[in-house]
């Protein structure tokens, strides 16, 4: 009986051209958890662009995008108080400070599972401390 390997990662190298053309291998899909579609977040920092990747049978992913002064742990508290509040089921929130007083806060939600009205979401984060603005986008699906 042989046991499938285990791996952490599956690498490969591409030319700059290549990276723009990238495609997911077969094997690394086939190992996804099986759904009608994905978000795919790209992260681009100086020296590295992280990829993620997430399941979702949505055809429409919200992204709540929050602009701060700064991360406090007050601040952090309340985000995420406000997120339960609203049962927001998010995929994905991510959080950094670029420069001092300017952060950024993110939550990718899908729309179909959301049970409160968009134009609510901005006011409830608007009255945290710190926050400077709340912008809310919609990703429709690509490439039917």
């Amino acid at each position: 009986m042989s046991e499938k390997p285990t791996n952490l990662s599956e690498g490969l190298l591409v030319s700059r051209k290549g990276l723009t053309n990238l495609r997911i291998p077969d094997k690394v899909v086939g190992e996804m958890q099986s759904s009608k579609n994905f978000l795919v977040i790209f992260a681009p920092r100086p020296n590295i662009i992280k990829v993620n990747i997430f399941p979702s049978d949505s055809e429409e992913i919200v992204k709540i995008l929050i602009k701060l002064q700064e991360f406090s742990a007050t601040t952090v508290k309340k985000i995420a108080s406000i997120i339960s509040d609203l049962n927001l089921p998010n995929l994905y929130t991510s959080g950094m400070c670029i420069k001092e007083n300017e952060c950024i806060y993110e939550a990718y939600i899908e729309r179909d599972k959301l049970k409160v009205d968009l134009t609510s979401i901005p006011k409830e984060f608007e009255m945290i401390e710190n926050v400077k603005s709340v912008e809310v986008f919609s990703l429709k699906l690509e490439g039917r």
